[in-house]
């Protein structure tokens, strides 16, 4: 895949799991590992996206998802895309 064309990926991914978190009525700090992964897995498949973009986050630490309100959702999008982006580029997530 391109690198343009990934990062275009990646930017509608992010987009359509914010949209998830903002139409949520609770709290952030209730989101589980596995709801963030259902939303990224949704999202993939309702936007043609390339679902192994999501194997980073296989074993994503569930603490990341703790303590964090709706208000912080931009954070927890970049902490997961860097997660996705450090893989992608050959480090350790």
């Amino acid at each position: 895949m391109e690198k343009n064309d990934f990062e275009k990926q990646l930017a509608d991914l992010f987009s359509g799991l914010k949209d998830c978190l903002d139409q949520q009525e609770i709290e952030a700090r209730f989101f589980t590992h596995g709801m963030i992964m259902g939303a990224l897995a949704a999202v993939c498949q309702l936007k043609n996206l390339d679902s192994a973009m999501l194997a980073p986050l296989a074993k994503f630490d569930a603490y990341v998802f703790g303590e964090m309100s709706l208000r912080n959702a931009e954070r927890l999008l970049d902490h997961v895309k860097t997660r996705i982006l450090v893989k992608v580029n050959g480090g350790e997530a």
